[in-house]
């Protein structure tokens, strides 16, 4: 099941404090479809169809094998990445290395993105060609370096949603250590637009 917007509104609103003790490794990218193509044909499984729109720019100017994976389930992100020896990150992993320890707004600082802006893709507003017309769809996993975390993340805002280990559920009222939701159909996906 998905988040409801009027449950992402309300999370928007209850701001706590979280403390993590343990250090821990995130990828610096969504993973790239050649990577997810090969874990499926390893599995015996097909091929995800394009499930986000690639804009034909996309398309020319890159290797489609290096556009993001996207319709990937969650056990699915689960599986490639134990087959990596790897774990998804906590909702609190990825809020870290999405926004840094300084209250940022974004992943690049405070400043709104703005169409064009070079920082992320959502919507219409990926970078355009010189036409200054807007375009929509994923791009490839290493692009936007303007729109980095401080830990170095692409795409932390915008291109394809992302999994967490999380199970959804209402962020606590006040401070929490090492959270981690287990259990529960309803999973946590962040940052995205496709």
């Amino acid at each position: 099941a998905v988040n409801t917007a009027e449950d992402a509104q309300q999370d928007r609103l209850r701001l706590h404090r979280v403390t993590l003790r343990r250090g821990f490794f995130i990828g610096e990218t969504e993973v790239p479809r050649a990577v997810h193509s090969a874990f499926l044909a390893r599995q015996g499984r097909p091929p995800l169809p394009e499930v986000a729109p690639v804009p034909p720019e996309a398309r020319l100017r890159s290797d489609p094998g290096e556009l993001p994976a996207g319709g990937v389930t969650w056990r699915e992100a689960r599986e490639l990445c134990a087959e990596h020896g790897l774990r998804l990150p906590t909702e609190a992993e990825w809020e870290l290395a999405a926004r840094g320890t300084d209250g940022r707004l974004y992943p690049w600082g405070d400043v709104p993105p703005a169409p064009g802006d070079g920082r992320l893709n959502y919507g219409m507003s990926w970078p355009a060609p010189s036409d200054g017309s807007a375009r929509c769809g994923v791009v490839p996993v290493r692009s936007l370096p303007a729109g980095a975390s401080p830990s170095g993340c692409l795409h932390m805002a915008g291109n394809v949603w992302e999994w967490v280990e999380d199970a959804y559920a209402p962020y606590p009222e006040g401070p929490v250590t090492d959270p981690l939701v287990a259990g529960g159909a309803r999973r946590v996906l962040r940052g995205g637009c496709y």
